[in-house]
């Protein structure tokens, strides 16, 4: 979600729609993909990397990045926890 936000535009002409569900064992986070237009604010891919890297740690599981030209969605397989 905190991509979403950062790297989207979200305003009343041009709503920013998240979507978090459950499918299988997975969780997917998905939102429109309307990025902002910015030479401030480049995307060095360091969050989604870092989620990658812990998921590496955690799991043999990957995770999942997709982009269209409407969609980003992010899969991310539910992990077990074992006592």
């Amino acid at each position: 979600m905190e991509n979403a936000i950062k790297h989207n535009i979200a305003s009343q002409e041009n709503p920013l729609f998240i979507s978090i569900i459950q499918i299988g064992d997975e969780l997917w986070v998905s939102n429109t993909f309307q990025p902002k237009i910015s030479q401030n604010e480049s995307s060095k891919g360091v969050g989604l990397e870092n989620i990658r890297s812990r998921y590496r740690i955690l799991s043999d599981r990957k995770t999942e990045i997709f982009q269209s030209a409407d969609e980003f969605l992010v899969k991310l397989p539910l992990l077990k926890v074992s006592l």
